[in-house]
Formats: structure tokens, C-alpha cells, sequence
């Protein structure tokens, strides 16, 4: 964190209400849909 408000030359500001989708969780709830991949 310190590292990046260096970076950026101000603090940065959390937000607690910000939701980013983690990728391992959207396959997994593909896969649950019945959804398969392949890793090439």
C-alpha cells in the first residue's frame, strides 16, 4: 500500500463497497452450470 501512494504521489483511498469478480470463482460456478475449459 505504501508503495503504491508512493507511486502515485497521494494516499490511496480504500473503498469498501468496490466488488471486482475473482476469476477462479466465475469458472467455478461455470463449471457448476456445466461449463468445462481447457488450458492450452
Amino acid at each position: 500500500m505504501q508503495n503504491m501512494e508512493k507511486a502515485e504521489g497521494h494516499p490511496i483511498e480504500i473503498v469498501s463497497d468496490a466488488v471486482v469478480p475473482s476469476g477462479v470463482m466465475h469458472l467455478n460456478e461455470l463449471q457448476q452450470q456445466g461449463w468445462s475449459y481447457a488450458k492450452l
